[in-house]
């Protein structure tokens, strides 16, 4: 983000905020060291939000893929109740 603020000074233009998004796929136990990002246990997810924000991200959107609406709705309410409180 440095080197973007940098670059966009140089050629007079502000610097927009990093606003990423992800596909988060929560699971009930930690995954392998080796996991995709954005996906594990609630606190694999937290780990990888909190890396995101020491990068400087304003803002992530999460989405998950599922078509399950059962699914959906347990990850989401469990992504509010674990994850969301230990990265604001």
């Amino acid at each position: 983000m440095a080197t973007l603020a940098t670059l966009s000074q140089q050629v007079g233009r502000q610097t927009s905020e990093l606003c990423p998004r992800f596909t988060v796929r929560v699971r009930e136990t930690a995954s392998d060291p080796a996991r995709q990002f954005m996906a594990g246990s609630t606190t694999q997810i937290t780990e990888d939000l909190l890396q995101i924000q020491a990068l400087g991200a304003a803002h992530v959107v999460l989405s998950t893929q599922t078509n399950d609406v059962v699914r959906f709705r347990w990850e989401i309410e469990t992504l509010a109740a674990h994850v969301i409180p230990h990265v604001r």
